[in-house]
């Protein structure tokens, strides 16, 4: 082999690496901003569920399984309809696209669906404490009493 030749194979090689690099990193930034995207999703489901729980002066991990099962109906409608939002998913045998309440993709994951939204309701349910009736309200929160309206 000449030596032009080791010196194309040598840098064909560390420009393959530098690809392989490079696409790894972009791999990981998509997966690291999607799990982002997951855990931001997640706690303003948290925020809404302790709405909830508010309102009904109480929680619990029963009360937030309770929560759970409506959000995992709607949110497995939602995915039947993620093939319009993302076509990639649509246009990639390799991706099949869940379907709604994900069927497409068998019994178990419809079990399991619907069974980890279960546990993500049960844990906020168990976490969450309602504030007891006159406790301080949050900076910035105006409250509406007899005492605190102006005569006038």
């Amino acid at each position: 082999m000449g030596q032009s030749m080791r010196l194309a194979a040598g840098s064909a090689f560390g420009i393959g690496m530098l690809a392989a690099a490079a696409i790894s990193v972009l791999l990981w930034l998509t997966r690291a901003l999607g799990l982002g995207a997951h855990l931001l999703i997640g706690g303003l489901l948290a925020v809404a569920y302790a709405a909830v729980f508010e309102a009904w002066r109480r929680a619990g991990f029963a009360r937030g399984i309770a929560i759970a099962v409506p959000h995992a109906f709607l949110s497995g409608i939602l995915l039947g309809f993620l093939p319009a939002i993302q076509p990639a998913i649509a246009e990639n045998p390799a991706l099949r696209p869940a379907g709604f309440l994900a069927v497409n993709l068998g019994w178990m994951s419809v079990a399991l669906f619907f069974l980890l939204h279960a546990i993500y309701g049960a844990i906020v349910g168990a976490a969450y404490r309602v504030r007891p009736p006159g406790m301080a309200r949050p900076v910035g929160h105006r409250r509406t009493t007899a005492r605190h309206r102006s005569s006038g």
